[in-house]
């Protein structure tokens, strides 16, 4: 969904750009030629290997920058500026060639900011990444040929997403102290990632991978986390005391402590195997998943935050549901209509609140008017 938002954003500026009669993956939009590039060497490219089948093929790139060039190894070459703001006029960059055959592409590095380009669906070789000064987007996907890669010469960078490479091992991201922002998923040969001394990071995601161990010394501004069906069987939270979000379900962990990380907002821990979970230091705490677990009691006490509980398939007694219950925060239902609120500005909509605790052992036998006095839904 996130690339696709990001897709139809690009096609909405390339047109605001090209006027309405312009086709942003048009070979034939005018592009402005005007200056000169440098021998386009590994140092100063990034560079991949493209394999045309039968009678040739198509391929597309997004890239943005203030200069943008392209040698698309068959002796053509697009550059594109734009003269006014200094921005290429055109992120989509399409070529076809006309004739099989393996073709080296190289992309001049120096002022791309911006770059999408997936190997799904299409015969690529290795990606190199050289010196990359003014990049700060990447959208690297499906590279299945890399065992490894080098984005240390990215200091600038900001955002990367990295998914679906068959093959990866390792990726150095060293030097790269911008980087706010990093998802890699679906990555089943990578068992290690190091981003230390990533002082900037509040956003890592890096579900369904190999992984067995995240290295995040220094990550102090850490806001979300998801290690999500890892091998991954142990992590200090403690170590991210800003952490709203923590995902880990599926994970190998078999015990969880956030009783440090009072600014927890969303928890998700299915799957976990868990016996105990201690949720007194988590006041904001407002969503709770921890489907599938061992849990016999679970005390909310301290949470009165909660919208969203999810305890289903646990091994909760009757007593131990109507405790929760009884600790849940209670609803005003009148609160959305008061006359005093609507006199001011429209009512917002009530407050959700729902609750999923089938599958325990006191399922059917809980006192759910106990929910129903607190204006919560039994879902």
């Amino acid at each position: 969904m996130k690339r696709l938002i990001l897709f139809f954003s690009l096609v909405l500026l390339a047109s605001c750009n090209g006027g309405p009669d312009s086709d942003p993956w048009s070979e034939e939009f005018s592009r402005n030629t005007n200056f000169d590039v440098p021998a386009l060497t590994d140092d100063n490219t990034i560079r991949f290997s493209f394999s045309s089948g039968s009678g040739g093929g198509t391929l597309e790139v997004i890239l943005m920058g203030d200069h943008i060039a392209v040698d698309w190894g068959d002796d053509s070459v697009t550059k594109d500026i734009h003269p006014e703001n200094g921005k290429a006029r055109q992120p989509f960059f399409r070529h076809t060639y006309t004739s099989s055959g393996d073709f080296t592409v190289r992309i001049w590095s120096s002022e791309v900011e911006f770059i999408s380009v997936s190997a799904l669906g299409q015969n690529f070789g290795v990606l190199h990444i050289g010196n990359c000064p003014a990049l700060k987007y990447a959208h690297l996907n499906s590279f299945s040929s890399n065992s490894s890669l080098d984005l240390s010469g990215c200091p600038a960078l900001r955002q990367l997403n990295l998914g679906n490479w068959a093959q990866l091992q390792s990726l150095d991201l060293d030097g790269c102290t911008q980087l706010e922002q990093a998802d890699f998923y679906t990555l089943p040969s990578l068992r290690s990632l190091d981003l230390s001394g990533n002082e900037n990071l509040a956003h890592l995601r890096c579900p369904d991978s190999a992984l067995t161990e995240l290295i995040l010394d220094g990550c102090d501004r850490l806001f979300t986390i998801d290690f999500s069906r890892t091998r991954i069987s142990s992590f200090d939270f403690s170590q991210h005391p800003l952490l709203a979000n923590i995902l880990c379900s599926g994970s190998d962990l078999t015990e969880l402590d956030v009783s440090a990380n009072e600014r927890l907002r969303f928890l998700e821990c299915m799957g976990l195997g868990l016996t105990s979970l201690d949720l007194s230091g988590n006041p904001l705490l407002s969503e709770l998943h921890a489907t599938d677990n061992s849990l016999t009691e679970l005390d909310v006490t301290a949470n009165q935050s909660f919208r969203f509980l999810h305890i289903d398939n646990n091994l909760l007694s009757a007593d131990s549901l109507n405790a929760i219950f009884s600790a849940l925060p209670s609803f005003d239902a009148s609160f959305a209509s008061s006359a005093s609120f609507a006199s001011r500005m429209p009512p917002p909509p009530p407050r959700p609140s729902a609750i999923w605790f089938s599958g325990n052992p006191g399922s059917a036998a809980c006192d759910v008017t106990i929910l129903a006095d607190k204006h919560w839904v039994v879902k």
